[in-house]
C-alpha cells in the first residue's frame, strides 16, 4: 500500500502497482485460516479442498473491487473466506468514507453547504 499525501486528508489507497502484493496476501492469508481451521477441527479436509478450488476458480482477478466482489461471494459459504473478506473490506470501507470526508470538509471550507449535504446523503 502507498500513502498519498493530500493536504486535506491522507488515506492508503491502492497503487495499481501493488495490487498482485495484495492478491498474494489474500491468499496466503485464506490458506492460513484454512489450515487453522482444519487444525482446530473447525473445518475438515473436504471442505478445505472445496474452498481452495473454488477460491482458485474466482482467478483471474482485475482489481480490489473483484477480488472484494469475488470474496464476498465465498464468504457466504465459508467461514475462512468470511474472515479475509470483512479484513480486507473494512480497509476499503474505510478508504472510502474518509474520501466522502474529504469532499464534504473540502465543500463546507468553500462555503457550499449545500454540495457538503449531497455528498454526505450520497447524490
Amino acid at each position: 500500500m502507498t500513502v498519498q499525501a493530500n493536504p486535506s486528508l491522507q488515506t492508503n489507497q491502492i497503487n495499481p502497482q501493488d495490487f498482485p502484493g495484495l492478491l498474494d496476501q489474500v491468499e496466503k492469508d485464506l490458506m492460513r485460516h484454512i489450515i487453522d481451521n482444519m487444525k482446530n477441527k473447525r473445518m475438515h479436509l473436504e471442505d478445505a479442498k472445496r474452498l481452495a478450488k473454488e477460491f482458485l476458480a474466482l482467478l483471474p482477478i482485475s482489481d480490489k473491487g473483484d477480488l472484494l466482489d469475488k470474496l464476498n461471494v465465498l464468504s457466504l459459504k465459508y467461514g475462512p473466506a468470511k474472515e479475509i473478506y470483512v479484513k480486507f473490506n473494512g480497509s476499503e470501507e474505510e478508504v472510502k468514507r474518509q474520501k466522502l470526508l474529504s469532499q464534504m470538509r473540502d465543500h463546507i471550507k468553500s462555503g457550499n453547504i449545500e454540495q457538503a449535504i449531497a455528498v454526505a446523503k450520497g447524490a
